[in-house]
């Protein structure tokens, strides 16, 4: 499954009903994409709101001045002919008619949010690219401390100390609870950056968003930490790379 494919599952990931299979695959690309993130949270909180609305739905008691101008409006009505079928009230067609109406806003709402989010996500890709492609961008190899180890990971930054991308190849999955985290460190401590998780023989881009563009890294390092990351490393790196 490519990610324009798994991308497209997420509201299915949403309500539950998608494979074992499917739902890796998903997961897979959650942990590497903020738009991917950003549009499950977008329905989860939809899903949400609506199971608070209808939560929140209960009858309620008329009050008793309405109760008691009911009653006598009853006492003085005429006599109600059985035999007579009772024209269809105007309040049902209004009913479903309103129905329709919240449904296809509803639809309309969340067809926005599904394009928005896919936009997002192309804009991610996009600026991947670019910096991928930057011939001014430096290219930094990580030297994993296992010599045995055939996984790839590459820094690519621009020259300005803007955003980055970490390519990533062949990383071997995790045991779950854990995740690779990816650090920048520089003369004083190590700053967190994005967690991920990988799929055997995964090959995957990670835009990084770096916010301080004027640290001077001087180096780059993946680290197994807890599943959503630490404030501080837990373990020592299993890669490290120098600018």
């Amino acid at each position: 499954m490519d990610d324009s494919t798994t991308f497209d599952s997420i509201p299915a990931y949403a309500l539950g009903a998608l494979s074992n299979e499917e739902r890796a695959a998903v997961e897979a690309l959650l942990a590497r994409s903020q738009a991917a993130r950003d549009l499950l949270a977008d329905y989860t909180a939809m899903l949400d709101g609506m199971a608070l609305l209808a939560s929140q739905t209960s009858a309620r008691t008329a009050p008793s001045h309405l109760s008691d101008d009911f009653a006598k409006r009853l006492q003085r009505s005429e006599p109600i002919d059985l035999t007579k079928r009772p024209a269809q009230l105007p309040v049902r067609s209004y009913i479903l008619r309103t129905l329709a109406l919240v449904a296809a806003i509803l639809v309309l709402l969340i067809g926005g949010v599904f394009a928005y989010q896919a936009r997002q996500y192309q804009i991610e890709v996009d600026q991947i690219a670019a910096i991928k492609n930057d011939p001014t961008a430096q290219k930094t190899v990580l030297q994993f401390t296992d010599p045995n180890s055939t996984a790839r990971v590459v820094y690519y930054r621009l020259s300005d100390q803007s955003n980055g991308v970490l390519e990533i190849a062949q990383m071997p999955p995790l045991p779950s609870g854990k995740q690779y985290q990816f650090w920048l460190i520089d003369s004083q401590s190590p700053k967190p950056y994005n967690t991920f998780s990988t799929e055997s023989g995964a090959v995957m881009d990670l835009l990084i968003h770096k916010d301080d563009k004027t640290a001077a890294y001087q180096t780059v390092a993946l680290t197994i930490e807890p599943s959503g990351g630490s404030p501080a490393p837990t373990t020592k790196p299993i890669a490290v790379g120098q600018f």
